[in-house]
Protein backbone atom coordinates (compact mmCIF):
# COMPACT_ATOMS: atom_id res chain seq x y z
CA UNK A 1 0.00 0.00 0.00
CA UNK A 2 1.45 3.18 -0.92
CA UNK A 3 1.14 6.96 0.57
CA UNK A 4 -1.64 7.68 -1.80
CA UNK A 5 -3.61 4.94 -0.54
CA UNK A 6 -2.89 5.84 3.21
CA UNK A 7 -4.19 9.38 2.12
CA UNK A 8 -7.25 7.89 0.31
CA UNK A 9 -8.16 5.53 3.17
CA UNK A 10 -7.84 9.21 5.61
CA UNK A 11 -9.92 11.17 3.74
CA UNK A 12 -12.54 8.54 3.72
CA UNK A 13 -12.60 7.62 7.48
CA UNK A 14 -12.96 11.87 7.61
CA UNK A 15 -16.03 11.87 5.43
CA UNK A 16 -17.58 8.58 7.55
CA UNK A 17 -17.23 10.55 10.53
CA UNK A 18 -18.30 13.66 9.52
CA UNK A 19 -21.67 11.82 7.96
CA UNK A 20 -22.49 10.96 11.49
CA UNK A 21 -21.29 13.83 13.44
CA UNK A 22 -24.23 15.37 10.86
CA UNK A 23 -26.23 12.34 11.42
CA UNK A 24 -26.29 13.02 15.20
CA UNK A 25 -26.38 16.86 15.15
CA UNK A 26 -29.68 16.43 12.96
CA UNK A 27 -31.21 14.20 15.71
CA UNK A 28 -30.39 16.63 18.50
CA UNK A 29 -31.62 19.47 16.54
CA UNK A 30 -34.94 17.83 16.12
CA UNK A 31 -35.10 16.78 19.69
CA UNK A 32 -34.29 20.26 20.76
CA UNK A 33 -36.88 21.39 18.70
CA UNK A 34 -39.56 19.23 19.83
CA UNK A 35 -39.13 20.27 23.48
CA UNK A 36 -38.75 24.12 22.84
CA UNK A 37 -42.20 23.70 21.07
CA UNK A 38 -43.08 20.99 23.55
CA UNK A 39 -42.35 23.55 26.23
CA UNK A 40 -43.37 26.94 24.83
CA UNK A 41 -40.32 28.25 25.91
CA UNK A 42 -39.72 31.99 25.62
CA UNK A 43 -37.28 32.93 23.14
CA UNK A 44 -34.12 33.93 25.43
CA UNK A 45 -34.84 30.64 27.11
CA UNK A 46 -34.55 28.38 23.71
CA UNK A 47 -31.55 30.50 22.60
CA UNK A 48 -29.61 29.41 26.13
CA UNK A 49 -30.84 26.05 25.89
CA UNK A 50 -30.33 25.48 22.16
CA UNK A 51 -26.69 27.15 22.63
CA UNK A 52 -25.76 24.67 25.68
CA UNK A 53 -27.27 21.96 23.84
CA UNK A 54 -25.03 22.90 20.78
CA UNK A 55 -21.62 23.03 22.36
CA UNK A 56 -22.30 19.94 24.31
CA UNK A 57 -23.40 17.86 21.20
CA UNK A 58 -20.11 19.76 19.44
CA UNK A 59 -18.35 18.48 21.86
CA UNK A 60 -19.55 15.20 21.89
CA UNK A 61 -19.26 14.95 18.12
CA UNK A 62 -16.01 15.98 17.82
CA UNK A 63 -14.62 13.84 20.76
CA UNK A 64 -15.82 10.79 18.58
CA UNK A 65 -14.90 11.90 15.24
CA UNK A 66 -11.49 12.33 16.74
CA UNK A 67 -11.95 8.89 18.00
CA UNK A 68 -13.18 7.50 14.86
CA UNK A 69 -10.76 9.34 13.11
CA UNK A 70 -7.69 7.74 15.45
CA UNK A 71 -9.08 4.05 15.10
CA UNK A 72 -9.12 4.48 11.26
CA UNK A 73 -5.70 6.25 11.01
CA UNK A 74 -4.13 3.54 13.63
CA UNK A 75 -5.13 0.63 11.28
CA UNK A 76 -4.33 2.26 8.13
CA UNK A 77 -0.92 2.67 10.23
CA UNK A 78 -0.73 -0.94 10.60
CA UNK A 79 -2.10 -1.95 7.62
CA UNK A 80 0.73 0.38 5.62
CA UNK A 81 3.27 -0.87 7.89
CA UNK A 82 2.70 -5.06 7.20
CA UNK A 83 2.16 -3.88 3.55
CA UNK A 84 5.59 -1.85 3.47
CA UNK A 85 7.52 -5.09 5.10
CA UNK A 86 6.40 -7.53 2.44
CA UNK A 87 6.55 -5.04 -0.46
CA UNK A 88 10.59 -4.63 1.45
CA UNK A 89 10.35 -8.41 1.88
CA UNK A 90 9.91 -8.94 -1.98
CA UNK A 91 12.03 -6.48 -3.27
CA UNK A 92 14.77 -7.74 -1.14
CA UNK A 93 13.76 -11.23 -2.41
CA UNK A 94 13.66 -10.16 -6.51
CA UNK A 95 16.61 -8.07 -6.28
CA UNK A 96 19.21 -10.88 -4.26
CA UNK A 97 19.84 -12.49 -7.86
CA UNK A 98 20.79 -9.76 -9.08
CA UNK A 99 23.07 -8.99 -6.11
CA UNK A 100 24.62 -11.85 -6.52
CA UNK A 101 25.11 -11.89 -10.20
CA UNK A 102 26.52 -8.09 -9.73
CA UNK A 103 29.09 -9.34 -7.47
CA UNK A 104 30.07 -12.32 -9.60
CA UNK A 105 30.21 -9.78 -12.42
CA UNK A 106 32.38 -7.94 -10.60
CA UNK A 107 34.72 -10.40 -9.53
CA UNK A 108 35.04 -11.28 -13.20
CA UNK A 109 35.82 -8.02 -14.16
CA UNK A 110 38.52 -7.71 -11.90
CA UNK A 111 39.38 -11.13 -13.01
CA UNK A 112 39.41 -10.05 -16.69
CA UNK A 113 41.27 -6.72 -15.42
CA UNK A 114 44.19 -8.60 -14.32
CA UNK A 115 44.04 -11.03 -17.21
CA UNK A 116 44.38 -7.68 -19.23
CA UNK A 117 47.59 -5.96 -17.73
CA UNK A 118 48.81 -9.08 -17.98
CA UNK A 119 48.20 -9.60 -21.76
CA UNK A 120 49.13 -6.37 -22.33
CA UNK A 121 52.27 -6.13 -20.40
CA UNK A 122 53.19 -8.94 -22.82
CA UNK A 123 51.90 -7.13 -26.23
CA UNK A 124 54.16 -4.31 -24.73
CA UNK A 125 57.25 -6.54 -24.56
CA UNK A 126 56.58 -8.34 -28.04
CA UNK A 127 55.92 -4.88 -29.64
CA UNK A 128 59.18 -3.19 -28.36
CA UNK A 129 60.99 -7.09 -29.74
CA UNK A 130 59.29 -6.51 -32.77
CA UNK A 131 60.33 -3.04 -32.87
CA UNK A 132 64.02 -3.81 -31.77
CA UNK A 133 63.63 -6.69 -34.99
CA UNK A 134 62.07 -4.42 -37.75
CA UNK A 135 65.02 -1.73 -37.01
CA UNK A 136 67.59 -4.52 -36.49
CA UNK A 137 65.81 -5.84 -40.54
CA UNK A 138 65.93 -2.18 -41.73
CA UNK A 139 69.67 -1.74 -40.78
CA UNK A 140 70.64 -4.75 -42.15
CA UNK A 141 68.47 -4.72 -44.98
CA UNK A 142 70.20 -0.90 -45.68
CA UNK A 143 73.64 -2.95 -45.50
CA UNK A 144 72.69 -5.61 -47.74
CA UNK A 145 71.37 -3.45 -50.33
CA UNK A 146 74.73 -1.05 -50.04
CA UNK A 147 76.72 -3.99 -50.66
CA UNK A 148 74.24 -5.21 -53.77
CA UNK A 149 75.36 -1.99 -55.33
CA UNK A 150 79.07 -3.13 -55.54
CA UNK A 151 78.81 -5.58 -59.21
CA UNK A 152 81.26 -8.37 -57.09
CA UNK A 153 78.86 -8.35 -54.19
CA UNK A 154 76.07 -8.88 -56.33
CA UNK A 155 77.33 -11.34 -58.34
CA UNK A 156 78.22 -13.18 -55.33
CA UNK A 157 75.01 -12.84 -53.64
CA UNK A 158 73.17 -14.27 -56.69
CA UNK A 159 75.57 -17.08 -57.27
CA UNK A 160 74.89 -17.99 -53.71
CA UNK A 161 71.37 -17.48 -54.08
CA UNK A 162 71.29 -20.02 -57.47
CA UNK A 163 73.59 -22.73 -55.52
CA UNK A 164 71.16 -22.51 -52.51
CA UNK A 165 68.41 -23.28 -55.19
CA UNK A 166 69.82 -25.82 -56.88
CA UNK A 167 71.13 -28.00 -53.44
CA UNK A 168 67.65 -27.39 -52.20
CA UNK A 169 66.27 -29.07 -55.58
CA UNK A 170 68.26 -32.29 -54.74
CA UNK A 171 71.09 -31.62 -56.79
CA UNK A 172 75.13 -31.88 -55.70
CA UNK A 173 77.97 -29.67 -56.92
CA UNK A 174 80.30 -31.97 -58.70
CA UNK A 175 77.64 -34.48 -59.35
CA UNK A 176 74.75 -33.16 -61.05
CA UNK A 177 76.30 -29.26 -61.58
CA UNK A 178 79.82 -26.96 -61.78
CA UNK A 179 80.25 -23.85 -60.94
CA UNK A 180 82.47 -21.23 -63.30
CA UNK A 181 82.71 -23.74 -65.77
CA UNK A 182 84.47 -22.64 -68.93
CA UNK A 183 84.41 -23.09 -72.58
CA UNK A 184 86.28 -21.65 -75.61
CA UNK A 185 83.60 -20.38 -78.52
CA UNK A 186 85.15 -18.24 -81.57
CA UNK A 187 88.60 -17.38 -79.68
CA UNK A 188 86.12 -16.19 -77.05
CA UNK A 189 86.10 -17.28 -73.28
CA UNK A 190 82.72 -18.04 -71.81
CA UNK A 191 81.95 -18.95 -68.72
CA UNK A 192 78.63 -19.04 -67.03
CA UNK A 193 77.65 -19.37 -63.70
CA UNK A 194 76.34 -22.50 -63.30
CA UNK A 195 76.52 -25.65 -66.16
CA UNK A 196 73.37 -28.05 -64.75
CA UNK A 197 74.39 -31.96 -66.36
CA UNK A 198 71.51 -33.87 -67.64
CA UNK A 199 71.82 -37.27 -68.28
CA UNK A 200 73.26 -38.20 -70.45
CA UNK A 201 75.01 -35.59 -72.04
CA UNK A 202 73.65 -32.58 -72.16
CA UNK A 203 74.21 -29.67 -69.97
CA UNK A 204 72.07 -26.23 -68.59
CA UNK A 205 74.02 -22.72 -68.32
CA UNK A 206 72.56 -21.00 -65.96
CA UNK A 207 73.50 -16.87 -65.48
CA UNK A 208 73.12 -14.69 -62.28
CA UNK A 209 74.79 -11.55 -63.16
CA UNK A 210 71.02 -10.12 -63.28
CA UNK A 211 71.91 -5.42 -63.09
CA UNK A 212 69.56 -5.36 -60.13
CA UNK A 213 71.34 -1.14 -59.70
CA UNK A 214 68.87 1.15 -60.36
CA UNK A 215 65.89 -1.09 -58.74
CA UNK A 216 67.84 -1.21 -55.42
CA UNK A 217 68.00 2.71 -56.07
CA UNK A 218 64.30 2.97 -56.38
CA UNK A 219 63.47 1.10 -53.34
CA UNK A 220 64.98 3.45 -50.67
CA UNK A 221 62.48 5.61 -48.83
CA UNK A 222 63.12 8.93 -49.69
CA UNK A 223 62.47 8.58 -53.23
CA UNK A 224 60.06 10.15 -54.98
CA UNK A 225 57.37 8.69 -57.01
CA UNK A 226 58.30 10.46 -60.13
CA UNK A 227 62.12 9.50 -59.54
CA UNK A 228 60.97 5.67 -58.21
CA UNK A 229 59.02 5.23 -61.66
CA UNK A 230 62.46 6.82 -64.03
CA UNK A 231 64.60 4.46 -62.29
CA UNK A 232 62.09 1.32 -62.44
CA UNK A 233 62.44 2.08 -66.30
CA UNK A 234 65.22 2.01 -66.71
CA UNK A 235 66.13 -1.33 -64.15
CA UNK A 236 63.32 -2.64 -67.04
CA UNK A 237 65.92 -1.40 -69.80
CA UNK A 238 68.75 -3.08 -67.80
CA UNK A 239 66.97 -6.45 -67.79
CA UNK A 240 66.89 -6.57 -71.55
CA UNK A 241 70.16 -5.07 -71.78
CA UNK A 242 71.49 -8.04 -70.12
CA UNK A 243 69.20 -10.69 -72.50
CA UNK A 244 70.79 -9.21 -75.43
CA UNK A 245 74.38 -9.71 -73.71
CA UNK A 246 73.81 -13.40 -72.95
CA UNK A 247 72.11 -14.04 -75.81
CA UNK A 248 75.01 -12.53 -78.00
CA UNK A 249 77.52 -14.73 -75.84
CA UNK A 250 76.15 -17.40 -78.08
CA UNK A 251 76.93 -20.39 -75.24
CA UNK A 252 75.19 -22.74 -76.63
CA UNK A 253 78.13 -22.87 -78.85
CA UNK A 254 80.28 -23.68 -76.75
CA UNK A 255 79.01 -26.48 -74.56
CA UNK A 256 77.26 -29.32 -75.53
CA UNK A 257 73.45 -27.80 -74.27
CA UNK A 258 70.49 -26.88 -75.30
CA UNK A 259 69.99 -23.34 -77.81
CA UNK A 260 68.66 -21.79 -74.68
CA UNK A 261 70.23 -20.33 -71.62
CA UNK A 262 68.24 -19.27 -67.81
CA UNK A 263 68.87 -16.13 -66.88
CA UNK A 264 68.37 -16.19 -63.18
CA UNK A 265 66.70 -13.48 -60.97
CA UNK A 266 67.05 -13.49 -57.57
CA UNK A 267 63.94 -11.57 -56.75
CA UNK A 268 60.82 -11.80 -57.74
CA UNK A 269 60.24 -8.39 -57.94
CA UNK A 270 62.66 -7.52 -60.33
CA UNK A 271 60.77 -9.00 -62.83
CA UNK A 272 57.69 -7.90 -61.64
CA UNK A 273 58.60 -4.46 -61.93
CA UNK A 274 60.04 -4.92 -65.11
CA UNK A 275 57.21 -6.13 -66.63
CA UNK A 276 55.25 -3.18 -65.34
CA UNK A 277 57.29 -1.17 -67.13
CA UNK A 278 57.86 -3.37 -70.91
CA UNK A 279 54.96 -6.05 -70.81
CA UNK A 280 56.97 -8.22 -73.26
CA UNK A 281 60.11 -8.91 -72.17
CA UNK A 282 59.43 -12.40 -70.95
CA UNK A 283 58.31 -12.97 -74.85
CA UNK A 284 61.18 -10.38 -75.68
CA UNK A 285 63.58 -13.13 -73.73
CA UNK A 286 62.33 -16.19 -75.49
CA UNK A 287 63.02 -14.75 -79.36
CA UNK A 288 66.62 -14.65 -78.30
CA UNK A 289 66.60 -17.91 -76.39
CA UNK A 290 66.40 -16.86 -72.84
CA UNK A 291 64.52 -17.95 -70.24
CA UNK A 292 63.70 -15.96 -67.25
CA UNK A 293 63.94 -18.13 -64.05
CA UNK A 294 63.07 -16.55 -60.80
CA UNK A 295 64.01 -18.82 -57.34
CA UNK A 296 60.50 -19.93 -57.54
CA UNK A 297 60.04 -21.92 -60.91
CA UNK A 298 64.15 -22.35 -61.16
CA UNK A 299 63.29 -24.95 -58.29
CA UNK A 300 60.59 -26.66 -60.45
CA UNK A 301 62.75 -26.78 -62.93
CA UNK A 302 65.90 -28.38 -61.17
CA UNK A 303 63.17 -30.42 -59.48
CA UNK A 304 62.56 -32.33 -62.92
CA UNK A 305 66.40 -31.97 -63.43
CA UNK A 306 66.79 -34.25 -60.81
CA UNK A 307 63.83 -36.82 -61.58
CA UNK A 308 65.29 -37.37 -64.40
CA UNK A 309 68.64 -37.41 -63.03
CA UNK A 310 67.00 -40.29 -60.83
CA UNK A 311 65.15 -42.24 -63.93
CA UNK A 312 68.66 -42.34 -65.93
CA UNK A 313 70.47 -44.22 -62.86
CA UNK A 314 67.11 -46.38 -62.62
CA UNK A 315 67.60 -46.92 -66.56
CA UNK A 316 71.22 -47.85 -65.99
CA UNK A 317 71.06 -49.99 -63.19
CA UNK A 318 68.14 -52.35 -65.04
CA UNK A 319 70.15 -52.47 -68.19
CA UNK A 320 73.18 -53.70 -65.20
CA UNK A 321 70.75 -55.88 -64.17
CA UNK A 322 69.46 -57.14 -67.29
CA UNK A 323 73.53 -57.67 -68.18
CA UNK A 324 74.32 -59.63 -65.35
CA UNK A 325 71.38 -61.45 -65.40
CA UNK A 326 72.43 -63.00 -69.13
CA UNK A 327 76.16 -63.28 -67.80
CA UNK A 328 74.28 -65.60 -64.67
CA UNK A 329 72.16 -67.31 -67.10
CA UNK A 330 75.50 -68.39 -69.24
CA UNK A 331 77.37 -69.63 -66.22
CA UNK A 332 74.43 -71.77 -64.65
CA UNK A 333 74.11 -73.62 -68.06
CA UNK A 334 78.11 -74.09 -68.09
CA UNK A 335 77.46 -75.60 -64.56
CA UNK A 336 74.46 -77.59 -65.69
CA UNK A 337 76.77 -79.09 -68.59
CA UNK A 338 79.46 -79.72 -66.22
CA UNK A 339 76.73 -81.50 -63.87
CA UNK A 340 75.18 -83.62 -66.64
CA UNK A 341 78.81 -85.03 -67.15
CA UNK A 342 79.31 -85.72 -64.14
CA UNK A 343 76.16 -87.96 -63.70
CA UNK A 344 77.11 -89.31 -67.33
CA UNK A 345 80.72 -90.58 -65.48
CA UNK A 346 78.49 -91.85 -62.58
CA UNK A 347 76.48 -93.91 -64.42
CA UNK A 348 79.63 -95.45 -66.13
CA UNK A 349 81.78 -95.84 -63.05
CA UNK A 350 78.68 -97.32 -61.56
CA UNK A 351 78.34 -99.85 -64.19
CA UNK A 352 82.19 -101.17 -64.14
CA UNK A 353 81.77 -101.05 -60.10
CA UNK A 354 79.34 -103.40 -60.92
CA UNK A 355 80.49 -105.56 -63.78
CA UNK A 356 84.07 -105.53 -61.88
CA UNK A 357 81.97 -107.28 -58.65
CA UNK A 358 80.10 -109.68 -60.23
CA UNK A 359 83.32 -111.12 -62.07
CA UNK A 360 84.76 -111.05 -58.75
CA UNK A 361 82.38 -113.27 -57.48
CA UNK A 362 82.14 -115.43 -60.44
CA UNK A 363 85.51 -115.80 -61.07
CA UNK A 364 87.71 -115.12 -58.69
CA UNK A 365 86.10 -115.59 -54.48
CA UNK A 366 84.57 -118.69 -56.01
CA UNK A 367 88.26 -120.08 -56.57
CA UNK A 368 89.50 -118.37 -53.53
CA UNK A 369 87.03 -120.51 -51.15
CA UNK A 370 88.13 -124.17 -53.06
CA UNK A 371 91.45 -122.93 -52.16
CA UNK A 372 90.70 -122.56 -48.35
CA UNK A 373 88.83 -125.59 -48.53
CA UNK A 374 92.10 -127.47 -49.43
CA UNK A 375 93.75 -125.60 -46.22
CA UNK A 376 96.22 -124.00 -48.32
CA UNK A 377 95.11 -120.27 -46.81
CA UNK A 378 95.80 -119.81 -43.21
CA UNK A 379 93.54 -117.51 -40.77
CA UNK A 380 90.36 -116.91 -39.92
CA UNK A 381 89.48 -114.12 -41.75
CA UNK A 382 86.29 -114.45 -44.03
CA UNK A 383 86.80 -112.90 -47.76
CA UNK A 384 84.28 -109.84 -47.65
CA UNK A 385 81.23 -109.87 -49.04
CA UNK A 386 80.96 -107.59 -52.40
CA UNK A 387 77.58 -106.09 -53.38
CA UNK A 388 77.10 -104.55 -56.30
CA UNK A 389 75.28 -101.15 -55.95
CA UNK A 390 71.75 -100.50 -56.98
CA UNK A 391 71.77 -96.87 -56.83
CA UNK A 392 72.22 -94.62 -59.81
CA UNK A 393 72.78 -91.11 -59.74
CA UNK A 394 69.35 -88.31 -60.08
CA UNK A 395 68.32 -88.07 -63.11
CA UNK A 396 68.11 -84.07 -64.28
CA UNK A 397 64.30 -82.89 -64.86
CA UNK A 398 64.83 -79.52 -65.72
CA UNK A 399 63.72 -78.81 -69.94
CA UNK A 400 66.64 -76.39 -69.85
CA UNK A 401 68.83 -79.07 -68.69
CA UNK A 402 67.15 -81.62 -70.35
CA UNK A 403 67.38 -80.20 -73.64
CA UNK A 404 71.47 -79.30 -73.12
CA UNK A 405 71.88 -83.52 -72.35
CA UNK A 406 69.62 -83.57 -75.57
CA UNK A 407 71.43 -81.87 -77.53
CA UNK A 408 74.71 -82.97 -76.18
Amino acid sequence: MNLLEIILGLGGGLVVGGLIVYGIMVGRTRELATRLEMQDLSKNQFAETFAALSAEALNKNNQQFLTLANENLQRFHQKADASLTEKHLAISQLIQPVNESLQKMDSKIAEIELKREGAYGELKTLVNAMKDQHVLLHTQTASLAQALRAPTSRGQWGEMQLKRVLDFSGLHEGIHYSRQASSQSNDKGIRPDMLVHLPPNKVLLIDAKVPMQNYLSAMQPDVSESDRNILLTRHSTDLKNHIKVLSGKEYTQGFDSFDWVIMFVPLDGLIQSALEKQPDLIEHAWNRNVILATPTNLLGLMRTVSYAHDQFKVNENAKEIAKIGETLYKRVSIFANHITSMGKSLNGALDHYNKAVGSLERNVLSTLREVKTLGIASGEEELPVMKAIEDTPRKLTAPELIAEETDA
